[in-house]
């Protein structure tokens, strides 16, 4: 089947294109019963013996298979102009970035907090890709491979594939699918010689450096730039051979444009710094980060944890000492007053002491002070302290 793809890029007329897709029987059945003729029809429109309707022909762009139907349509034009884009099937066009999104775009980057700007503005974004470029749910992938921070050489060796989103077979949140690629990955050539570069198949003979995974039928890397300084890759895998048309590319690329807007000043490096060296493959480096999210949050629950705790014995060690103290206090000023102790004794208690009669009393419990027009005491004794200090209420 994929010998045929290749095959049917050499296709000279819509005639022989269609001949060739209805070599295979299946594959003749299938159209013929989706525009709703014998086969043998197809046939003769092959051989040039009959020329199909209008209502054929929209039918019949309706039924042909996604990968083919660029090719299709561009060879059909040739022989019917008149049949104008209009005409085509909704579901085969692919416009451009609606204006809505680039107001939705301004908006978010506008109104989300800095802490959460940069992930919601990437959801947001590969969120878009998927529907505008795979409404139909064939198999999609998009995902952001950023710069790694640069240690003391000032140099991007690497870059880390952190996190993106599918359409079936790939599952919809892609955050586990997190490792590093260099020199022999495809959005690691883009980045390095800030380009865009596509492989239409996997089958297609290429001398571009390319990491498959499970799924990748083709797949497109472009580079992420802001003032001709780089900051990662934009990286779409199709589950469908050939599925980067003209048209896609022009659309993605826009996006990878916008995707700019996910990254922070700094975040950004001249191309000179960026020289990236080869990475372990994917399948290596698959058993280290497997679960890796989950042990993250496991690890930040933990810390958390333990500064809760901590703070928790903290605060009980001060207010044990607080009531040790303010109890010390209490029997030390009561027992000056009932004349208790020595002379000396006494007379060190009475100068530690000042009696007052303030407007606001703290609590002994709290800290916090009270009003007491009524209620207020009438001694209050000041203590020194060589921890705390506070004023202690003697009723």
């Amino acid at each position: 089947m994929k010998r045929k793809l290749r095959s049917w890029q050499d296709a000279a007329t819509w005639r022989e294109l269609l001949g060739r897709l209805i070599a295979d029987q299946k594959e003749r059945a299938r159209l013929a019963l989706a525009v709703r003729v014998r086969p043998t029809t197809l046939q003769r429109w092959v051989d040039g013996t009959n020329r199909p309707h209008l209502e054929n022909l929209l039918a019949l762009l309706q039924g042909i298979s996604p990968e083919v139907y660029p090719l299709f349509l561009r060879l059909l034009l040739v022989e019917f102009p008149t049949l104008h884009e209009e005409q085509v099937p909704e579901k085969h066009i692919i416009g451009a970035i609606p204006a809505e999104f680039y107001a939705r775009v301004l908006s978010n980057l506008a109104l989300t907090p800095q802490p959460l700007c940069c992930q919601a503005m990437q959801d947001l974004i590969l969120q878009q890709i998927l529907a505008h470029l795979d409404p139909e749910r064939h198999g999609l992938l998009a995902s952001v491979a950023v710069c790694v921070s640069p240690r003391t050489d000032g140099r991007v060796r690497s870059l880390c594939e952190r996190d993106g989103l599918g359409t079936p077979p790939w599952p919809r949140d892609l955050s586990e699918r997190l490792f590093f690629l260099g020199s022999e990955s495809l959005v690691g050539y883009a980045v390095k010689l800030m380009r865009t570069f596509v492989i239409n198949s996997r089958d297609e003979m290429t001398i571009l450096p390319v990491h498959w995974s499970e799924y990748e039928r083709s797949a497109a890397a472009f580079p992420i730039l802001r003032k001709a300084r780089i900051a990662g890759g934009l990286l779409v895998a199709s589950a469908r051979d050939f599925f980067f048309t003209p048209e896609r590319l022009a659309v993605i690329e826009a996006y990878s444009h916008l995707a700019t807007c996910i990254f922070e000043e700094e975040e950004f490096y001249d191309p000179e710094q960026v020289e990236l060296v080869m990475m372990p493959r994917y399948t290596q480096q698959l058993p280290y980060f497997a679960g890796y999210p989950r042990r993250v949050l496991q690890k930040v629950a933990e810390a958390s944890q333990r500064r809760i705790w901590k703070r928790y014995y903290c605060a009980f060690s001060c207010k044990a000492k607080i009531q040790t103290s303010q109890s010390m206090c209490i029997e030390r000023c009561r027992a000056a007053d009932a004349g208790e102790g020595t002379p000396v004794e006494r007379e060190g208690r009475d100068l530690g002491r000042a009696v007052t009669r303030p407007k606001s009393l703290p609590s002994l419990s709290t800290g916090v002070p009270s009003e007491t027009t009524a209620q207020a005491p009438s001694y209050m004794y000041v203590v020194c302290d060589p921890e705390f200090s506070y004023s202690c209420n003697i009723f």
